[in-house]
């Protein structure tokens, strides 16, 4: 049993009861579907998943998706200006979309999948206003879809909405080397597998590094970061890049995940590394690190 299984149940009630009392630092943002600092527990959450209602297909989700009952009422996260709401051509169902500008620039929040829409364009609302009423996704799964977009509306400047949700900071993802195996000379592909609490899926970056174990010098680097990736790969026009697995040569594997799952698991191959023809003279580091800057590291050998 991995450590974050061990460890998630004696946590889990812990964690709730200090719900918003752990956190280094404060965030502004409440969350759209209590319009509390109480944390919420996700079907989806935020960058590459396994999609169920499209055949167990491989997606890259630009939110997060929280389970509400149809017709339960959202909240803005924060104040701002409202800039969709209802009907738009950009979007399958109705949509709330609300930016929010200080004098570091503006960030904007999308509230999908709604069966009402209670504000207009440009009206101004307060943080905790009810705006919609949730409805439907896709799916057919009562939920609402929710993003925050940094700096710009498009899709790209999607980030992950626990940057700024309120959540616990109580434990970093758990990370474990597996197969390393040579590719040719002096390269290796090496399997990596992150878990994390799926109450908090609070994933965002996972750095490998390989290097001369004789001399300590970097052989080569490699990052895969949720955020960056949907920037890089989220394509405005034409197909999505960022619903291929395989970028960057680095092959992601998501496991299924949904509100029931107590652990967030994902697992990612980076090939075609440097490395040295003996196989014992390399060092492998890997991090992975969370939104609020937890961090683990695993080594091999």
């Amino acid at each position: 049993m991995s450590y974050v299984r061990m460890q998630f149940g004696a946590a889990l009630s812990l964690a709730l009861s200090i719900t918003g009392c752990s956190e280094p630092d404060v965030r502004d943002f409440i969350w759209p579907t209590s319009g509390t600092v109480e944390p919420q527990r996700l079907s989806s959450s935020f960058g590459p998943r396994v999609r169920g209602s499209r055949s167990d297909t491989y997606d890259w989700h630009r939110g997060i998706d929280v389970p509400v009952p149809p017709g339960s009422p959202i909240y803005a996260a924060a104040a701002g200006k409202v800039k969709r709401a209802g009907d738009d051509p950009s979007y399958a169902d109705r949509i709330v979309q609300i930016e929010h500008c200080d004098d570091d620039g503006c960030f904007y929040t999308n509230y999908v999948h709604l069966t009402a829409v209670a504000v207009s364009i440009g009206e101004q609302v307060e943080q905790g206003d009810l705006i919609a009423l949730s409805g439907y996704g896709e799916s057919g799964f009562p939920h609402l879809h929710f993003e925050i977009r940094d700096g710009r509306p498009e899709q790209d400047h999607c980030v992950h909405p626990l940057h700024m949700l309120p959540t616990p900071s109580w434990l970093a993802p758990q990370v474990a080397i597996g197969t390393v195996q040579g590719d040719g000379p002096g390269e290796v592909s090496v399997d990596v597998t992150i878990e994390i609490p799926g109450l908090f899926p609070t994933l965002k970056r996972v750095e490998i590094v390989t290097a001369d174990r004789a001399t300590g010098a970097t052989l080569e680097e490699r990052v895969f970061d949720v955020d960056e990736w949907n920037q890089e790969f989220t394509s405005l026009d034409g197909p999505d890049e960022a619903d291929d697995p395989n970028h960057k040569y680095i092959h992601v594997d998501p496991a299924m995940f949904n509100v029931d799952t107590p652990v967030y698991s994902l697992r990612l191959r980076f090939g075609d590394l440097k490395g040295n023809d003996a196989s014992d003279d390399f060092h492998v580091t890997v991090r992975a690190s969370d939104v609020h800057g937890n961090e683990s590291v695993a080594t091999y050998p």
